[in-house]
């Protein structure tokens, strides 16, 4: 990350509490990366709130995470759901509220990242989802077995359920999980509720850059992106027939590369096109989060290296 550059300091210090925190702001300005190293300090975990890296198959044209950036730290949430599939604010909260939970039961820090501030907010505020109260002790223990054998679980979910195995995609760990978690809880008789979750307590972090700065990192970024191999990835999916979904479609840079596969656009032209409404999408989510007065801003470019991660650990740890 071009704002915070230098290795960070491999001090431990305690896990900050029972609370998330939520690091926000623009596209680019390097969230994920002070994410990692925050979680790296406390005992974290990331939980992605992205509208776009959730699908398989847009990594690179939702700048998911890879491996090497996330350093060994664990990351829910990307790569979930096929591209062909619609997910909603409400989709999202059924998938993430009891992962929360469940990192908050075992004691490790969930640390919130990403940039889609409706899934945030549905998030802490407690959308009413209807259904089960989220059971966050099965949901933990269940997601370890999924992690370890998969196949397993959902040999287990076919056997418990055969309609429900059917209809779920055997590859989606966290659909599996879900199914087989609602099953047992039927068993066992639990009732549902339709009454809101409550709101979940988050301390905000804010990172922002001055805007001649945080264009030229998404000009960057752009072109790491394309060499990265955007342009194949987008061929891949086109050539597929996938039922690309409203919200992977909308993603920006999916319908200009598109264009381009197909041979009615000119690559530079494209670029230019996406490099524009990145722009403006990272307006928007300033202005969407400067909205909220719970967010405590810096300016990345003011810290380098592991002094970032003292900022927000000063500001966590302040009453």
């Amino acid at each position: 990350m071009a704002s915070c550059a230098g290795s960070f300091t491999a001090v431990s210090r305690a896990t900050i509490g029972t609370t998330s925190v939520a690091i926000v702001g623009p596209t680019a300005v390097g969230k994920t990366a002070v994410g990692v190293e925050l979680c790296r300090r406390v005992g974290g975990e990331i939980v992605s709130f992205d509208s776009r890296q959730v699908y398989r198959g847009l990594e690179i044209c939702s700048n998911a995470p890879s491996a090497k950036d996330l350093k060994g730290v664990r990351c829910h949430l990307v790569g979930e759901i096929p591209v062909g599939e619609k997910v909603d604010a409400a989709g999202y909260v059924g998938m993430a509220r009891p992962i929360v939970e469940g990192l908050i039961a075992a004691r490790r820090q969930p640390v919130l990242t990403a940039g889609t501030g409706l899934y945030l907010k549905a998030l802490l505020d407690g959308l009413d989802l209807g259904g089960h109260a989220a059971d966050a002790e099965l949901r933990h223990r269940l997601e370890d077995e999924a992690k370890d054998n998969l196949a397993a679980l959902n040999q287990r979910l076919a056997q418990l359920d055969p309609a429900a195995a059917v209809k779920v995609d055997a590859s989606n760990r966290v659909r599996v999980v879900r199914a087989i978690e609602l099953v047992l809880r039927r068993e066992r008789g639990d009732r549902a509720t339709t009454k809101a979750a409550p709101a979940l307590a988050a301390t905000k972090i804010g990172l922002e850059a001055p805007r001649a700065q945080l264009y030229e990192w998404i000009d960057a970024r752009l072109d790491t992106m394309l060499a990265a191999g955007w342009m194949a990835e987008i061929e891949v999916l086109v050539d597929s027939g996938a039922a690309i979904s409203g919200t992977a479609l909308s993603s920006i840079g999916v319908r200009e590369l598109a264009e381009v596969a197909a041979g009615r656009l000119k690559l530079e032209v494209a670029r230019e096109a996406i490099a524009k409404r990145t722009r403006n999408y990272a307006k928007r989510q300033l202005t969407w989060f400067r909205a909220d007065p719970e967010v405590r801003w810096l300016d990345v470019t003011k810290f380098t290296g592991s002094d970032i991660v003292e900022a927000i650990l000063d500001l966590i740890e302040k009453p």
